[in-house]
């Protein structure tokens, strides 16, 4: 029994940190104006939504010991949310390398990476 109180501390601390950094996300990105910053942002909460739910039916198995609902195992729905957040966030990563082409980021860099070796080469 003192198992579970003590499993509890950490469960609803992460559950308090968890919803205030989806609460706080998604006020940070309302204030965003349209553009692809802000349709990057929403991808990243999207994602933050479906491992939380992943996550919250893990905790549920463990707490619980829940497996089956309706005859099928949890451990279906809990790697489903999973695999959902992992092919949001790659498209995230590929909208977010398909920004930095529109935006000329990797031009910019070398030219940052250029001046800095020649403030490099006029110190010696």
């Amino acid at each position: 029994m003192m198992d579970r109180i003590l499993l509890l501390i950490p469960i609803l601390a992460t559950m308090a940190f968890g919803t205030m950094t989806l609460v706080m996300g998604y006020l940070a990105i309302q204030k965003l104006s349209k553009g692809r910053i802000k349709d990057y942002g929403m991808l990243v909460w999207y994602a933050l939504i479906f491992f939380s739910i992943g996550g919250g039916i893990h905790t549920m198995q463990e707490l619980f010991h829940y497996e089956f609902i309706m005859g099928i195992n949890l451990a279906f729905f809990e790697y489903f949310f999973y695999a959902v957040y992992y092919i949001i966030l790659l498209y995230a990563i590929y909208s977010l390398y398909n920004m930095s082409k529109f935006t000329g980021f990797s031009q910019r860099s070398q030219e940052i990476k250029e001046a800095m070796q020649q403030i490099d080469a006029k110190q010696r």
